[in-house]
C-alpha cells in the first residue's frame, strides 16, 4: 500500500521519462521513503518502454495495447493504482519538489486538495480568476477550477465510478468531467495557497482544437445529462457549458491573434526604422511606462529597451501576480510619474484611455492606434 499512486499517461513521451522520474524522486524526498508509486501508462502501442529501477520510488511501466487516449489511459492507469492519494500528472509537467509534502498537508480530510499554478512564467490565478474563489460550487459551471490534474492530489476512494466507466471519445476535458462528477457527489475542494505546479505550453491553439474542444465539452455535457449528475438550475448550467465554454475561447483566441498581428506589425515598422522606436526618440521621449502587461506589453517593453529607451513602471490590473525586475502596479500608485504612458493592452482600451484622461494623465500614446497611424502613413494604400 502506497501513499500517493502517481499516473502519468505517456504519448510518444519517452524523451519526457528522465524529467518526470527526476521530479518525482526529488518530490519523494521530502515525506517517507518508499511512499510514493509512479505509474507510466504508455499509451503509444507502436513502442514498447522497458522496465525502470529506482531507489527511491516504485515504478511500474505499463504498455497499453491500444491506444486509449487520455482519459482512458488515466483510468487504465488507475486500474492499477494502490495509494491513497492519486495524483494525474501530464508527461510535460513540472512539479515542486514540495509538491507532496504540500498537498498531504493541506488535503485533511477532503477528497481533494489543489495548489495555486503557473502556465510557464505566468501564475494562472489573477483578478479575472481569483484563486480564493475557484472552489466555490457556483463558480464549477462557469470555468474550469484548475487549469491541469497535475495540480491536484485526489482521494482515490472518492473518484466517481461515472468517470471510470464513461470515457470520453473526444479528449479535452475529461479533468473537467472528473470535478464535476466530484462536484455532483458533494466531495469536497480544499486550497493550497502554494504555487508547486508548472503547466508548459507546447502547442499553439487553432480552429480546429477549439472545435475539437467544443466536442469534447459536449460529450462531457451530454454523459453529465444522461446520468442525472445535477438537477434544477444546475443542471441548465451542465446543459450551457459547451457553448459558454466556446465563447470563453473564442475571445481568448481572438485575444491571442490580435496580439500576434500587432507584434508583426510593430516589427515591420521597426524593419524599417519606420516605428516605434523611432517615434519616440524623435519627440525626446527616452523614459516611459507601461500599461497592461501582456504578450504585447512584453514584447514592446522588451524591444524598446533593447534600443536603449528605459522602463520605470509597468500598470496592470494583476500587477500581485506578475513577477518582473521593474516596479509593477495599479493606475492609483502610478501618479508620481510624469512619463509617457504606452498603453499596450489588446481589448477594451477605450475604457482605459477615459479612465487615464479622467485621472488627468496627459502623456498617454495608444500603441495599437499609433501604429496603425505610422503604418498608413509610410505604406499608404495604393489603387491599381
Amino acid at each position: 500500500m502506497f501513499e500517493i499512486s502517481v499516473i502519468v499517461p505517456l504519448y510518444k513521451g519517452k524523451k519526457y521519462i528522465n524529467s518526470i522520474i527526476d521530479q518525482i524522486e526529488r518530490a519523494c524526498q521530502k515525506i517517507s521513503s518508499k511512499s510514493v508509486e509512479l505509474l507510466l501508462v504508455n499509451d503509444f502501442p507502436d513502442e514498447i518502454i522497458d522496465d525502470i529501477d529506482s531507489e527511491i520510488l516504485s515504478i511500474k511501466v505499463i504498455n497499453s495495447e491500444v491506444n486509449r487516449g487520455i482519459h482512458g489511459a488515466r483510468v487504465y492507469g488507475l486500474n492499477f493504482a494502490q495509494g491513497k492519494y492519486v495524483h494525474f500528472l501530464d508527461q510535460d509537467d513540472e512539479i515542486s519538489p514540495m509538491f507532496y509534502m504540500s498537498q498531504l498537508m493541506t488535503i485533511g480530510d477532503a477528497d481533494v486538495t489543489y495548489c495555486r499554478a503557473y502556465s510557464d512564467w505566468t501564475e494562472i490565478y489573477n483578478t479575472d480568476s481569483v484563486f480564493e474563489q475557484s472552489n466555490k460550487r457556483e463558480n464549477f459551471f462557469v470555468r474550469v477550477p484548475m487549469m491541469s490534474p497535475g495540480q491536484a492530489l485526489v482521494k482515490k476512494e472518492s473518484i466517481p465510478t461515472i468517470w471510470r466507466e464513461q470515457i470520453l471519445k473526444n479528449s479535452g476535458c475529461d479533468d473537467y468531467m472528473l470535478w464535476l462528477c466530484m462536484l455532483g457527489n458533494n466531495n469536497t475542494f480544499v486550497l493550497n495557497d502554494n504555487k508547486l505546479y508548472r503547466h508548459r505550453s507546447t502547442s499553439v491553439n487553432l480552429s480546429s482544437d477549439m472545435y475539437a474542444a467544443y466536442l469534447s465539452d459536449r460529450e462531457m455535457s451530454e454523459v453529465l445529462l444522461k446520468n442525472n449528475i445535477f438537477t434544477g438550475k444546475e443542471r441548465e448550467q451542465v446543459a450551457n457549458i459547451p457553448m459558454n465554454q466556446f465563447k470563453r475561447k473564442n475571445f481568448v483566441q481572438m485575444k491571442a491573434r490580435t496580439t500576434l498581428l500587432l507584434i508583426d506589425l510593430f516589427e515591420r515598422l521597426e524593419e524599417k526604422k519606420m516605428g516605434l522606436v523611432k517615434y519616440l526618440k524623435d519627440n525626446n521621449i527616452n523614459r516611459f511606462i507601461i500599461y497592461g502587461y501582456g504578450d504585447f506589453g512584453k514584447h514592446i517593453k522588451r524591444r524598446l529597451c533593447s534600443e536603449g529607451l528605459e522602463c520605470i513602471y509597468l500598470i496592470d490590473k494583476n500587477a500581485e501576480y506578475i513577477q518582473t525586475n521593474v516596479p509593477i502596479g495599479t493606475l492609483e500608485q502610478c501618479n508620481k510619474f510624469e512619463d509617457v504612458i504606452l498603453v499596450t493592452v489588446v481589448t477594451d482600451c477605450e475604457n482605459i484611455l477615459t479612465n487615464l484622461k479622467n485621472n488627468n494623465f496627459k502623456k498617454v500614446i495608444n500603441v495599437k492606434e499609433l501604429l496603425m497611424k505610422l503604418d498608413e502613413e509610410n505604406n499608404p494604400f495604393i489603387w491599381e
